[in-house]
């Protein structure tokens, strides 16, 4: 418990910090969700996928009208879910890695999540769409697999549903759940020999297919539009494969493992000293192995999948965007969750061998069904193979869940034994050979632990939070958005027309002060950008009193101009960073003053 709390503190206080330092702002993505979850909040409209995303389950909007029904909309309150979900994030992988190499594992795998890089952070407080969630639910979906695979045959049922359940969880939030879905089935396909495929395979379907109820529901209302644009991924990847897979490499990959920070500088040293840590811990998981699948597998698999399905699909291909602004970056904190199992994994093996530790041993007096399957870093035991003992490792978590043998100390740390009916046990492997004098070895680890931990820390002392939280789209929204609200206000303007990154935000922060207004991008609209609230555009239009609101710092905004040569009189109200033009003789359609609402506004 101490350790838990510990940790939860450790994964609280920088996320906390940089949403409350960030005003908790919430951008025009992230907006969209807020506005989803007032109409959910007012019974006006239940949503199974985000507006006009056929692939994207509209599960922030469900989470934050939940807030609102206990606290009230707030923008707080419609962060809190993704919080949430962060430590849920920090929890998973503990729990994974715990499961693939032993309780110190878990323990250095759970600080590394809980203290993970500024861009793998940042993206994952951001409630834009269901990224978080699906790496909770994708690293669950791994652990069962892992458990489905390798654990006791009685529990077997049981670890397929929650494999199955957890996967179509993560599939109807987004597709890259196949990020989870493939390396997961993978391994389960490796061990089908010790597998009861009948029951095991579709003990998973029913899980997934129940999991993923509202997929199949609202593929039945809209024909089959989820399955279609998934089918149509790969076929609409037009870009250049390697161009892409560049692009994630040179951006996607350094952000999300912190060794690049966009919104702040990280010392070139620490970034250097810590992909050369990265590296070797990958080396060294590759290496040491004996035939797939091994529990550790897992993670390498989602390190692989990630570039892979990015590369493949059609996801990857804004990476090429002509802006140059950051179209895959929510994609890439996958890695570093699916690294940390792995780095885990290697500085526990440093921990000097002469430790005492403790494996199993399974009687051979059982039947060959009946005895104890080891997990982590301990081999299966079966007849007639060596079982491989690791120091780094505590199997104690995994003998609860029912194996069946004789706990004898490792001879690599203390006293040989005997199993129960009285046999010697089977010879054990000979260590790997140490990679410094057996004193060093724990100095070793904690001074590579401590180097990744610092080079994370400084960049998020680094990190400038507003500039984080702003869309990748457009970052040019101001934290407080009242001034405009009370100049909006003072003037009887309940309607206005403004580019949506902005509009979006205004409106939820309108509803929260319980103020009326509606806001609608008529611009982007009309130059192909996507229509989200085409019910919106009627209620501007009819509006006497709409306004223009365009977000500059310009002396005089080319809108004026034009508004003199149509002979229209307006007023002019100048806010923080917006500029509100009211026209007074008559009403103007944005129509008649499109090459003054360009994208510059």
């Amino acid at each position: 418990m101490g350790f838990g709390l510990l940790v939860l503190v450790l994964a609280l206080i920088p996320r906390l910090s940089l949403l409350v330092r960030s005003g908790w702002l919430l951008e025009g993505d992230d907006s969209l969700s807020t506005l989803m979850a007032l109409a959910i909040y007012d019974r006006r409209d239940l949503p199974i996928m985000l507006k006009n995303q056929t692939y994207a389950g509209a599960w922030e909007p469900y989470a934050m009208a939940a807030f609102f029904a206990v606290a009230g909309p707030s923008r707080w309150a419609a962060k809190l879910p993704e919080l949430l979900a962060s430590l849920g994030v920090v929890w998973a992988t503990w729990l994974l890695t715990r499961s693939v190499a032993g309780s110190l594992a878990g323990r250095i795998a759970a600080v590394l999540a809980a203290l993970a890089p500024p861009y793998t952070m940042v993206l994952g407080l951001k409630p834009w769409a269901a990224y978080t969630e699906v790496i909770l639910f994708g690293t669950l979906c791994v652990h069962a697999c892992i458990r489905l695979a390798f654990g006791p045959r009685e529990r077997r049922g049981r670890w397929a549903l929650w494999a199955g359940a957890a996967g179509g969880i993560a599939f109807w939030m987004h597709p890259i759940a196949a990020f989870y879905l493939v390396p997961g089935a993978a391994v389960v396909a490796g061990r089908l020999r010790s597998i009861p495929l009948l029951r095991g395979g579709a003990l998973g379907l029913v899980g997934f297919l129940v999991a993923a109820a509202p997929v199949w529901l609202y593929n039945l209302q809209t024909g089959g539009a989820t399955l279609q644009f998934i089918a149509a991924g790969s076929g609409g990847q037009t870009a250049d494969r390697w161009q892409v897979f560049q692009a994630w490499w040179n951006a996607d990959l350094p952000r999300a493992l912190g060794l690049w920070n966009p919104w702040g500088a990280t010392p070139r040293g620490l970034a250097i000293a810590a992909a050369a840590v990265f590296a070797t811990a990958v080396v060294w998981a590759a290496v040491r192995r004996e035939r797939f699948p091994r529990p550790l597998d897992a993670p390498l698999l989602v390190l692989v999948a990630v570039p892979v399905l990015v590369v493949l699909s059609g996801f990857g291909g804004p990476a090429l965007n002509p802006w140059g602004f950051d179209a895959t970056g929510r994609y890439a904190p996958p890695l570093w969750f699916a690294l940390v199992p792995v780095l885990a994994a290697f500085l526990a093996s440093l921990r000097a061998p002469n430790t005492r530790s403790t494996v199993v041993l399974p009687d051979p007096s059982l039947p060959s069904s009946r005895r104890g399957l080891l997990f982590g870093t301990l081999s299966t035991a079966r007849s007639g193979r060596r079982v491989r003992a690791s120091t780094g490792s505590d199997p104690a978590p995994l003998l609860r869940e029912g194996s069946t043998g004789t706990v004898l100390p490792s001879p690599h740390g203390g006293d040989a034994g005997r199993s129960a009916s009285g046999r010697a046990p089977r010879p054990f492997e000979a260590p790997p050979r140490s990679l410094a004098p057996l004193p060093f070895r724990p100095l070793i680890a904690f001074t590579l632990l401590s180097m990744v931990v610092a080079s994370n820390l400084v960049g998020l002392s680094r990190t400038d939070p507003v500039q984080a939280f702003q869309s990748p789209y457009w970052p040019k929204l101001p934290v407080d958005n009242g001034p405009l609200l009370d100049a909006l206000a003072a003037r009887q303007v309940d309607a206005i027309w403004l580019n949506h990154w902005a509009a979006f935000p205004v409106m939820f922060d309108a509803r929260v002060r319980g103020q009326p207004l509606i806001a609608y991008d008529w611009y982007d609209v009309q130059a192909g950008g996507i229509d989200r609230f085409p019910e919106y555009r009627l209620v501007v239009e009819g509006s006497p009193r709409a306004a223009f609101v365009l977000v500059t710092d310009e002396p005089r905004p080319e809108l004026l101009d034009r508004l003199d040569e149509l002979g229209v009189q307006a007023e002019v109200v100048r806010v923080p960073t917006y500029v509100v033009v009211i026209p007074t003789s008559r009403t103007v359609h944005p129509s008649e003053v499109t090459s003054a609402l360009d994208y510059r506004y």
